[in-house]
C-alpha cells in the first residue's frame, strides 16, 4: 500500500545582492507491505456473455446501467433475446479478477492508503450466482437500390447507430443528369451570346476554343455527385462490418 507523506525542502537563489531561501512542500509515497483477510459480498461485477459484446459496444456505444431494473418475462413476448454463447467456466477469470479489483479498493480504504500496487488476492469465491442483464438493442434495415438488404443496428436507450449508410447510386445519376442538363442549357445560351458578339467583332476563331475548354468544365461537373456517391460509399463499406 502505498501512503502520501509531505517533504519540506528549501530551495537557495539569489535575489537582491543576497541568498535568500524559498521553502517547497512536495508529496511522496511511502509503500509498505500489507497482508491481511477479507471476507466481502459483491454484487453485480459485469463480464461479457456474447463473443461480440466488444464489437457492439464500439459501434454502439456503451449503456448506463444505473437505471437497471428486473426482468419482466411479459416484455419478452415482443422482443427476440439473444441466448449467452459463452459459458461462465469461459469467463470465470474475467468476473474474479473484477472481484478482486473492488477487494483491493476496499483493503485500500481501510488501510488509509491512497495507492495500491501489487494486490494479489488469494481465496475462495464462494456462493457465485450467475445471472444475466440484457442490453435494448434495435435492428432494422432498408433496401439498396438493387434490392440489397442492408442491416441498421441501434442502441436501445442512446440512439446511436451503426451500419452502413449508402447512398443512392440513382439519384447521384438523376442530379449528375440535371446538373448535366442545365450546364448545356447555359453553355448553349453563352456560347449562342459570344458567337453573336465574336461576328459583330469578328472574332469567331476564338469561340472554338472557348467551347472546347467548356465541355470538358461541363462534364466534370455534372460527374462530381457520381464521383462523391462512389467513393462515400466505399469508404462506408470499409468501415461498417456486420455485426455479430
Amino acid at each position: 500500500m502505498g501512503f502520501d507523506y509531505q517533504v519540506k525542502t528549501a530551495k537557495e537563489h539569489l535575489g537582491g545582492g543576497s541568498w535568500q531561501s524559498q521553502e517547497h512542500l512536495r508529496t511522496q509515497t511511502r509503500w509498505e507491505e500489507r497482508r491481511g483477510a477479507i471476507s466481502r459480498h459483491y454484487d453485480n461485477k459485469l463480464v461479457v456473455a456474447t463473443a461480440g459484446h466488444e464489437q457492439r459496444t464500439q459501434r454502439l456505444g456503451n449503456y448506463d446501467l444505473r437505471g437497471a431494473h428486473r426482468f419482466d418475462p411479459a416484455k419478452a413476448q415482443r422482443m427476440l433475446v439473444q441466448l449467452p454463447d459463452l459459458q461462465p467456466d469461459a469467463v470465470a477469470d474475467l468476473g474474479k479478477a473484477a472481484l478482486s479489483k473492488s477487494a483491493g479498493a476496499d483493503c485500500m480504504l481501510a488501510s488509509g492508503a491512497q495507492h495500491r500496487r501489487g494486490f494479489v488476492f488469494t481465496g475462495a469465491f464462494e456462493n457465485q450466482n450467475w445471472t444475466q442483464i440484457l442490453l435494448p438493442m434495435l435492428s432494422t434495415w432498408y433496401r439498396t437500390d438493387e434490392g440489397q438488404m442492408v442491416p441498421v443496428t441501434l442502441n436501445g436507450q442512446s440512439g446511436r447507430i451503426a451500419g452502413m449508410r449508402l447512398a443512392s447510386m440513382r439519384k447521384a445519376r438523376k442530379l449528375a443528369a440535371w446538373i448535366l442538363v442545365i450546364l448545356l442549357l447555359i453553355g448553349l445560351a453563352a456560347a449562342w451570346a459570344l458567337g453573336a458578339l465574336a461576328s459583330a467583332y469578328e472574332l469567331t476563331n476564338i469561340l472554338l476554343p472557348l467551347i472546347c475548354l467548356g465541355l470538358p468544365l461541363v462534364l466534370g461537373l455534372a460527374a462530381v455527385p457520381l464521383l462523391w456517391a462512389g467513393r462515400w460509399n466505399a469508404a462506408q463499406k470499409r468501415q461498417n462490418e456486420p455485426l455479430e
